[in-house]
């Protein structure tokens, strides 16, 4: 909506809950000529500026291996297996499920534990961003 309006957009990770979410971002952002960003806000610290600059200084030397791992599940219980209920009433459901099939909402689903269910898009979706963005040097 924000593109079709003319406006540009920066979006906090993940993108989308689902690829299909993210397929119709870029959609809107190519047909109205419009800037779609994803970013982690963190990484705007002045910390990592200046951890950037050590780096590309070669103040640890030359990098040559980069690892990322993510392998916890909430430790150390899980995220459970909350009952069906109502939503917060702060919580629009019908708009935060989108395009997913409807479903009665759970607290170990949204807001942040969707990560963990079939049809959102995992921990992978979520952290992998982050290595993802510092892989490609953004």
């Amino acid at each position: 909506m924000a593109c079709d309006a003319g406006k540009d957009v920066y979006v906090e990770k993940p993108l989308s809950i689902t690829v299909h979410e993210g397929r119709r971002m870029v959609e809107a952002a190519r047909r109205n000529k419009r800037v779609v960003q994803v970013g982690t806000h963190r990484r705007s610290g002045k910390m990592y500026t200046e951890l950037a600059k050590a780096v590309q200084d070669g103040l640890i030397g030359k990098v040559t291996v980069a690892r990322s791992y993510r392998i916890t599940n909430m430790w150390p219980d899980g995220i459970g297996k909350a009952p069906d209920a109502s939503p917060p009433p702060d919580l629009d459901w019908n708009l935060w499920l989108g395009p997913r099939p409807e479903r009665p909402y759970r607290a170990t689903i949204a807001p942040y534990k969707f990560r963990w269910w079939q049809a959102y898009s995992s921990q992978i979706g979520n952290w992998a961003s982050i290595s993802l963005m510092s892989s490609a040097g953004c």
